[in-house]
Parts: structure tokens; sequence; C-alpha cells
């Protein structure tokens, strides 16, 4: 079964971009350009791996971030923005909090290569983070 990736950002273009470069690398992907229905569809989609826009309309990415762990269901986070480090710090605050395990930072704009190695090491993210498969 192929690693499942949800990608969470406002910006149709990042959507697009990182699915096809995740695509690309066998990784199983959905995409959501809002933020307001994230909780629903991780929950049915039991991702490996989310990366998530921390500054997004709506709800913003430390409200999905603490719906996605109420959930109690495992996954890696990678935390995204272009606006400032210090939203993403804050994040990982929040997820350190949590118990969460490491929380990552992909820092816009990213390069091609940063994303490729983060998305070729999602096996072994989602092993690090007790993700188990999706039993569906």
């Amino acid at each position: 079964m192929a690693e499942r990736l949800l990608i969470v950002d406002d910006e149709i273009a990042i959507t697009e971009a990182v699915g096809t470069i995740a695509m690309g690398l066998g990784v199983e992907c959905r995409a959501l350009n809002t933020s307001l229905t994230a909780a629903d569809v991780f929950r049915d989609y039991r991702p490996h791996m989310v990366i998530l826009d921390i500054v997004m309309p709506g709800k913003d990415g430390i409200d999905v971030l603490n719906d996605i762990v109420n959930t109690g269901i495992p996954t890696q986070i990678v935390l995204t923005s272009g606006v400032s480090e210090g939203y993403l710090r804050f994040g990982q605050a929040i997820a350190g909090f949590h118990g969460l395990g490491p929380v990552r930072i992909l820092k816009k704009p990213f390069r091609h290569s940063e994303l490729v190695a983060l998305l070729s090491n999602i096996a072994e993210l989602g092993a690090s983070a007790g993700v188990e498969p999706n039993a569906s």
C-alpha cells in the first residue's frame, strides 16, 4: 500500500506542485485548498503525513492542527508558511504540548530538493511516529 499524504494549503499552485511531486515518488495524495473540511478529510483518509499551511483564511493551520491532534490518529506533521518563521515555531510548540513526535518545518518558498527529500522519507517518518497503515 502506498504511503498517504494530505496537503492543506489555500494556494492551489502549492497543492498542485506538492501533489505532482508526491505522486511521482509513488505517494498517494489528497489536497485541500480550504481548511474548513480538513479534519473530516483527515479522519476519513488517515494519512501518514500532513503538510499543513499555518496561515489560511477561515480556519488557520493552528486550528486544523488542534483538530488533527484531537482525533487521536497518529500522523507525521509538516508545517509550512511563507509569512513568518515565528508562526511555524508556534505550531511546533503547540504540537509538542500535545505530545506529537517531531514536527517538521518546510518554509516557503521551499526548494524542489527539500520537498523530494521529505517525501522520499515518508515511510520512515510514518514508522517513527507510530503511524499505522489504513485498515480500509
